[in-house]
């Protein structure tokens, strides 16, 4: 089950990257968030600040989406 929700995760983090919409700024910071949910996601030993870290990281990232609307 894990290994099926990682796949469509990075295939759904993939399709924005393509997206031609995207600036240049946006697609390299999607790029970084891949990045950092293959390392939490991947890292055998979980450490809770990383995980806090990345909590903290998409809640900034939805607050800010938010509140540009």
């Amino acid at each position: 089950m894990f290994t099926s929700a990682f796949e469509r995760t990075l295939e759904l983090i993939d399709l924005m990257l393509n997206d031609a919409r995207l600036t240049t700024g946006r697609r390299r910071e999607i790029a970084r968030m891949r990045d950092e949910v293959c390392k939490e996601l991947l890292n055998k030993e979980q450490n809770s600040a990383s995980s806090q870290g990345l909590k903290r990281y998409f809640l900034n990232m939805a607050l800010l989406a938010r509140s540009t609307k």
